[in-house]
């Protein structure tokens, strides 16, 4: 009994027909890259983040933004336009951060922060 079950088994299915693959009628790739008009530029000449992960503004603040540094740091630029860099608070001794998904690795407010 095992025997013919197994050879039911392994029987190919007729009534599926064969796999056959479908040509790509549709999907065209570009034959050159195009161009979107995005330029990347440094926001902040003069500064350096190390390992900058995520960048964060309080509620309703414009002129103060928090950036999050994988190993640890939260640095605080003010005065947006020619900023003023300074660590907000720093975890560098408290943050295990070895790996890549280790560390600092995300930054949000609390709607009623208070600056």
């Amino acid at each position: 009994m095992i025997v013919l079950l197994a050879l039911a088994w392994a029987r190919p299915d007729s009534s599926r027909g064969a796999l056959v693959r479908q040509p790509n009628t549709t999907l065209r790739m570009p034959q050159e890259i195009q161009r979107t008009g995005f330029i990347v530029t440094n926001a902040f000449p003069g500064h350096t983040f190390d390992l900058p992960i995520a960048m964060a503004t309080p509620p309703g603040e414009t002129n103060r933004l928090f950036v999050l540094q994988r190993r640890g740091q939260i640095i605080v630029l003010t005065n947006v336009a020619r900023a003023t860099r300074t660590v907000f608070i720093e975890l560098t001794n408290q943050t295990l951060s070895t790996s890549s998904e280790s560390g600092l690795l995300g930054i949000a407010f609390h709607p009623g922060y208070a600056t």
